[in-house]
């Protein structure tokens, strides 16, 4: 299209807000990830079990991924300050779950028998966490 001299086209709205926010959001996401695993192992005291933990955000990102393609719902800014939601969700169901098993380890009880008992008892708070993210609040709009 051939525009007259002194005119000219350019991109706006919701795509010109996504471009601009994704430089800001390319240096924050990573200095979220590495400040939840520093308080990972500020709280655990070892990098192992943090790690472990940890290991439970790239499988929450992909399961987030999977449900926006699923939905048919656009990656936005929206969209992307909830994965940042969602993995802190993800590192304190992974925080409850180690705490039970520590729990149970420290009680006694092998480690196989540990991580069962725990798991069973810590199921229910887990799943209950993990899926109040999950709900509509009231008069939200979903596409």
């Amino acid at each position: 299209m051939q525009l007259p001299p002194g005119m000219y086209t350019g991109w706006g709205g919701t795509f010109e807000s996504l471009q601009s926010a994704r430089l800001r959001l390319a240096l924050v996401v990573p200095i979220c990830f590495l400040a939840i695993y520093g308080l990972l192992y500020m709280a655990l005291g070892d990098l192992v079990p943090a790690a472990i933990v940890f290991s439970a955000v790239p499988m929450a990102l992909a399961g987030g991924v999977f449900a926006l393609l699923l939905r048919g719902i656009p990656f936005s800014i929206t969209a992307a300050v909830g994965f940042i939601a969602l993995s802190g969700v993800a590192v304190l169901n992974g925080l409850v779950m180690m705490g039970a098993i520590r729990k149970h380890r420290e009680d006694g009880e092998d480690e196989d028998t540990a991580i069962i008992d725990g798991a069973m008892e810590r199921v229910r708070p887990v799943l209950m966490t993990a899926l109040v993210g999950s709900v509509p609040a009231e008069g939200e709009m979903t596409p």
